[in-house]
């Protein structure tokens, strides 16, 4: 494919290579390693992601691998990390057997965090043993010792219900924290910078301006959203965003990561406004719950009732499927339908068998992969309106 422009630093390059309905399609490459976008960050607490491992979802190669710092604060720590070589990726042997890029984080969203916690000189990390401060220094030591090929800077992120002048604090904070993160570690990875200021409009144009006056990040990542405020107010704050980034010719050439959109419809909104990369915790959660990802195509040709197939989910805890010799998706390839039925991973929910999360954990992110696959074609053939008409 052509590219339309391109963006580079001494760490990454992003090239956009085809656009539709403010959608577009890109190639995002760190440390020699490429991923397509629009995509999604493949979530891994703890180094490690849930109920799977690297070689059973090779197919998700076409991601980054997002790694929340909370569940290696404390153990194994940063003495650990640096003494192994190549540091979190081999600690983990991430690179051999995913050849995914790692993005670290001190936010992790799949966690709902308690407001206020933050001040000046740090922010809070919630561990299994309790909250710990983190610093600006802290924090460079700790990217040091993991050498991610992508860095999120700290932020002071409050949720939608604190007050206007508390979430000023936290768009001050997290330019200084953004500052640091660039000067002190920019030189070894790429760094994306945070955009917060919860739902106040001025607060977000405040901090796309100060992050947008920092040379030499990456890019953006949205933060603060799905934290109680209403689908009007976080499509405003989207649409805010979007317009600001878009209208500056250095701006819309980077990299936007946006946290905390999971609904299918919710991301093609997203991608139709710039951005590229989301979430995928969800999928893993909704396995936890016994809900298993099926296509459009298949509620259609199935007959699924709303019941049966809330938003696109079955549910495999309920009695109707106990005797379904179908897989979870009749149009599925993965592991998980190509071996197993409905009925035996009903089973599995009913008896508390672990096989049943994994089973469905690797369906679900197999479902997601595809649902990115085919939305990065939509937009390279300009249908990107037939395949959003799917899921309305």
């Amino acid at each position: 494919q052509s590219v339309i422009f391109i963006f580079e630093n001494n760490r990454m390059t992003f090239e956009i290579l085809s656009s539709c309905s403010g959608a577009r399609t890109g190639r995002f490459v760190v440390e020699g390693i490429a991923v397509s976008t629009p995509t999604f960050l493949l979530h891994a607490s703890h180094a490690a992601p849930q109920h799977t491992t690297p070689e059973l979802i090779s197919f998700a190669s076409n991601h980054i691998f997002h790694v929340p710092l909370a569940g290696l604060y404390e153990e194994p720590g940063q003495s650990v990390l640096s003494s192994f070589e190549g540091s979190l990726a081999t600690f983990a042997n991430i690179n051999s057997s995913s050849n995914m890029p790692i993005l670290l984080s001190a936010h992790d969203p799949a966690i709902t965090y308690p407001d206020q916690y933050n001040s000046a000189d740090g922010i809070s990390l919630w561990t299994s043993s309790g909250r710990k401060k983190i610093t600006p220094e802290k924090f460079v030591n700790v990217v040091k010792a993991c050498q991610p090929s992508a860095v999120v800077a700290l932020q002071d992120v409050q949720s939608c219900h604190t007050k206007e002048k508390r979430q000023k604090k936290g768009v001050l904070r997290t330019e200084i924290f953004g500052k640091h993160a660039i000067e002190n570690v920019g030189d070894i990875t790429s760094v994306f910078l945070p955009i917060v200021g919860g739902n106040f409009q001025d607060l977000r144009k405040d901090s796309i301006e100060k992050m947008s006056a920092i040379d030499g990040s990456a890019g953006f990542v949205i933060e603060g959203l799905n934290s109680g405020e209403t689908e009007e107010e976080r499509n405003s704050i989207l649409s805010q965003i979007s317009t600001m980034l878009g209208s500056d010719e250095e701006l819309k050439k980077k990299v936007v990561i946006c946290h905390n959109i999971s609904n299918k419809i919710d991301i093609i909104n997203a991608v139709e406004m710039g951005f590229d990369m989301f979430d995928s915790q969800v999928e893993v959660q909704r396995a936890d719950e016994g809900q298993g990802s099926v296509g459009v195509d298949d509620v259609e040709e199935e007959g699924m009732d709303d019941m049966s197939a809330q938003n696109g989910y079955i549910n495999l805890w309920s009695d109707v499927f106990e005797a379904d010799t179908n897989p979870i998706s009749s149009s599925c390839n993965c592991y998980s339908c190509q071996n197993f039925s409905r009925a035996y991973i009903h089973h599995l929910f009913i008896t508390q068998e672990m096989l049943g999360p994994l089973l469905l954990t690797h369906h679900n992110l197999f479902q997601l992969d595809l649902f990115y696959e085919r939305l990065r074609e939509s937009i390279a053939n300009n249908t990107l309106a037939q395949f959003k008409a799917k899921y309305l």
